[in-house]
């Protein structure tokens, strides 16, 4: 999931209540939430945007980070991915490369992508069908015996492309340690 995701499910908005129930299928079927370790970063940016437009306060926004954190999403040092982010975006004619970096972690991971970026989802279809946008999951059963939630970035303890994952560094999440992992 990529952070456009993230704030539908933390603020309320155009498709909070399809992040509301992909997030709540997510965790009935055990998925394991992955996202590039900048996720944080863009979260907490749109959020930020919000205290500023005075649509909520610091306090709240720190809130919703750590609700955020608190769900465990596994974040990753993609450094194996940065080659693949850069031709990704080429080829995506992207004038930003954050969203590549979330498509070449699924790659790597060979997982679904989900987005509430709708450009983005209409400059990587049909060529990446791992990529969907939440609001065409308002067609789909998202519920827990779906097969779009079963698998969505479930993270394979050993990939090809990937090789073992082992822990790179830490984020601090209250008193808990989140681990990134390296891809």
């Amino acid at each position: 999931m990529d952070a456009s995701i993230a704030i539908k499910w933390l603020v309320d908005e155009e498709d909070s209540d399809l992040a509301q129930i992909l997030i709540r299928s997510w965790a009935t079927a055990g998925t394991q939430l992955a996202a590039p370790h900048l996720m944080p970063y863009e979260v907490s940016n749109a959020l930020h945007r919000k205290v500023t437009e005075g649509l909520m306060t610091s306090e709240t926004a720190a809130g919703f980070m750590e609700d955020l954190m608190a769900h465990q999403v596994e974040l990753y040092e993609a450094h194996r991915t940065y080659s693949a982010a850069l031709q990704l975006a080429a080829q995506l004619n992207q004038r930003a490369i954050y969203d590549s970096h979330y498509l070449g972690l699924a790659q790597a991971l060979n997982c679904d992508f989900w987005t509430a970026d709708e450009r983005f989802y209409r400059s990587a279809n049909p060529d990446h069908a791992n990529v969907r946008l939440i609001s065409k999951g308002a067609s789909l059963n998202l519920g827990p015996n779906s097969p779009h939630t079963r698998q969505q970035f479930a993270r394979p303890l050993h990939h090809p492309a990937v090789g073992h994952v082992h822990p790179r560094a830490h984020l601090v999440r209250r008193r808990n340690r989140v681990p990134l992992r390296d891809v």
